[in-house]
């Protein structure tokens, strides 16, 4: 064998270990996107799986939360849907405990990469009557109906944080305040 072939040899064999490596990073950066993950100050404190999630029933060592179904109308969009999730301050009571209601921000972060900002005390206030839902399913469909946004369809899944209760006459007094992030990934409070 000649120096030429075993250089092609070695090469190749250099070339699927990198294209295993490639591999190996993608599938991890997808696993990683069906995961939640709640951060304390940037740092990871709870994560918790897409099948966990859809699972029904979530246990921490504060305790357990079920999922519920829920009907409301989205001011913004203008439609009606019935969703599978979680209640969202119960989720955050559970997983930061009640304190996380005197910090000063909560970041919502899609899976590409979106910050979504509510300021926590306005937000408390502004949906003093509502209730918000991480959904993790849409009554009827498999995933979600997709959202219409600048003429293009978005899959708001895997999960979406939801509100019910509110109105077309709320949409002004809330429409900064509350956030209705799609594609939500991360969770963090400051």
């Amino acid at each position: 064998m000649s120096n030429f072939q075993r250089r092609q040899i070695k090469n190749q064999g250099e070339l699927l270990k990198l294209m295993l490596l490639i591999s190996l990073i993608i599938f991890n950066a997808q696993a990683f996107s069906e995961d939640l993950v709640f951060k304390l100050k940037g740092r990871p404190l709870e994560i918790v799986s897409l099948i966990k999630i859809k699972s029904g029933k979530l246990k921490f060592k504060s305790g357990d939360i079920n999922a519920t179904t829920v009907k409301l109308f989205n001011v913004f969009r203008g439609y009606e849907r019935t969703y599978d999730g979680y209640a969202f301050y119960e989720l955050l009571n559970l997983v930061y405990g009640k304190a996380w209601q005197q910090k000063e921000k909560l970041i919502c972060t899609s899976s590409d990469s979106y910050h979504h900002i509510a300021v926590i005390t306005p937000m408390i206030k502004s949906a003093k009557n509502n209730m918000g839902y991480i959904a993790f399913g849409e009554k009827g469909i498999t995933g979600f109906t997709p959202i219409i946004k600048s003429g293009k369809k978005i899959d708001p899944g895997p999960l979406y944080l939801v509100w019910t209760n509110f109105t077309a006459k709320d949409r002004a007094s809330h429409g900064d305040i509350i956030k209705w992030p799609y594609q939500l990934s991360e969770i963090d409070i400051e």
